[in-house]
């Protein structure tokens, strides 16, 4: 009697099968887990670069320079331009130049409510220190200056870039005291 009851050689397969079985199921489990993962993380970031598509043609750029003197000429004040270069308009466009690394010393400049398509917005921005510009350096010496635009695009997303740089999407009323409803408030 107790000879029949004991396990046999298949009882002993059977059991070794279940438990592999588990172990390639759990493993399936987590693989699928991680594949889901990744899908979701791949879509974020095709919907991420989706809604920086129109912020990626917004180009700020310093374009321009007003100085004084002949001799050891001085910067005093430097042009920037805004062009949107999408099909679609951008609004609440603010523009600010600043020295590099003095992101606080610059002020926000007013450019049009509403940047048509194509079309760009420029004006001068005086510096709060003049910059010397040797005679025999043709270009002015505008590499210490730095200029970023913000603004809201088509879809409603508040962006801010700085030059060439990605645009970097504004969440909130994050952006330094910017937000869209504070335009008329801020100074010519």
């Amino acid at each position: 009697m107790l000879a029949a009851d004991s396990p046999t050689i298949t009882d002993w397969m059977q059991g070794w099968g279940s438990i592999l079985g588990l172990l390639v199921s759990t493993g399936a489990l987590i693989f699928t887990g991680l594949l889901l993962r990744h899908e979701i993380a791949v879509r974020r970031e095709e919907k991420a670069d989706d809604q920086a598509a129109q912020a990626r043609l917004i180009i700020p750029r310093l374009h321009g320079a007003e100085f004084k003197g002949e001799q050891g000429r001085a910067l005093t004040a430097v042009k920037w331009v805004v062009q949107n270069h999408s099909e679609a308009p951008v609004m609440a466009v603010l523009v600010r130049v600043y020295p590099k690394g003095a992101f606080d010393r610059g002020r926000y400049h007013k450019a049009k409510y509403v940047l048509e398509p194509h079309a760009k917005q420029d004006g001068w921005w005086e510096l709060p220190e003049v910059i010397p510009w040797p005679p025999e350096q043709i270009e002015p010496p505008l590499g210490g200056l730095s200029i970023d635009a913000q603004f809201v695009d088509s879809s409603g997303l508040q962006w801010r870039r700085v030059r060439l740089h990605p645009p970097q999407r504004i969440i909130g009323e994050a952006a330094a005291g910017y937000h869209p409803r504070d335009v008329t408030h801020l100074p010519d």
